[in-house]
This record gives C-alpha cells, sequence and structure tokens, in this order.
C-alpha cells in the first residue's frame, strides 16, 4: 500500500498563528512605550511575551504536523511538536476512544495504540488528522491490524464498569 500522509485542521494553526504573533510583539514592544504602561511592572510583560510565543509555537506545530501511514508502521512529525514512531510489530492493541466529554462535549474520538517499550498510548485525534479524515485512518489502521483491535465490549468489566488505565 502506498503511505497516506494526514494533516489536521488548519484552523487551530492559523488561529494561534494570528493570535500569537501580535501578543508576542506587544509583550516585547510595550515596556519602552511610556503611555501604554507607565507604572506596569515588567513581569506581566515578559508574561505576555511567554504566553503569544506559546501560541506562536503552538501555531506552527500544528500546520507543520503530519501523520503518515505505510508498510512499515504509524509515525508522526514534526520533531518539536508530539513526535512518535512505532512499527506495526510493535502494537500491542488499539482502540477508538471517545475524548474526555468535559474537555471536549462535541464528541471527538481518539484512535489510542498501545505499543511495546512505551509507557503511554499513542493517541491520534479526529482532529490531528482531518485531511484525508479519521475514519481514513481508523480503516488504514484496521486493514494492518484487524486481530488487535479492543472493541469497548472488551474494555469492561462483566458488571459493565469500564476498566482503569
Amino acid at each position: 500500500m502506498e503511505p497516506t500522509t494526514f494533516r489536521p485542521r488548519r484552523i487551530g494553526g492559523v488561529l494561534g498563528l494570528i493570535l500569537g504573533l501580535p501578543t508576542f510583539a506587544f509583550g516585547l514592544v510595550a515596556p519602552s512605550l511610556e503611555e501604554v504602561a507607565p507604572s506596569a511592572e515588567p513581569g506581566i510583560w515578559v508574561f505576555v511575551a511567554v504566553v503569544g510565543a506559546t501560541a506562536v509555537y503552538c501555531g506552527a506545530g500544528h500546520l507543520c504536523m503530519r501523520t503518515v501511514v505505510d508498510n512499515t508502521g504509524l509515525r508522526r512529525s514534526p520533531f518539536w511538536f508530539d513526535r512518535f514512531q512505532v512499527c506495526w510489530a510493535d502494537v500491542v492493541s488499539w482502540s477508538i476512544e471517545p475524548l474526555d466529554p468535559i474537555d471536549n462535549p462535541d464528541g471527538c474520538q481518539v484512535l489510542c495504540v498501545r505499543a511495546c517499550r512505551r509507557f503511554w498510548s499513542i493517541r491520534i485525534a479526529d482532529y490531528q488528522v482531518g485531511r484525508p479524515g479519521f475514519e481514513a485512518l481508523v480503516e488504514q489502521v484496521r486493514a494492518r491490524l484487524a486481530e488487535r483491535e479492543r472493541t469497548r465490549e472488551a474494555q469492561s468489566w462483566p458488571s459493565g464498569e469500564e476498566t482503569h488505565r
């Protein structure tokens, strides 16, 4: 099979850059302007600049993010933003789970991949693979690892209570 590249929706990265660049610039320039902050503490401007720089970092990482599925495994780049690489032979199990409804009330899903030599599972949210889409990613993984899929029924106890991770 040909490698398939998945990209996130652009809106998150664009918003991070649009909001972060002016905030960062204002945090750097504001202390030198007497009419903007004549008696403000300098620490507040450092804080504003750090918040702006963080937004720019996250926006650039979101715009550059690529998740690739090929015959060797699953990997994500860029190197500075939530990078991983896992071979198909190292995958112990995978499942589709809903994101926490408190954090994300619109019902997004996440692909959880448990791999050898990893303490935490790899989590790929549906907004991180907006193009060509989450269902296409699930189909790619299912085509290679159908026997290792964990369903919601297999993750619960006989009493119906969900297992704790």
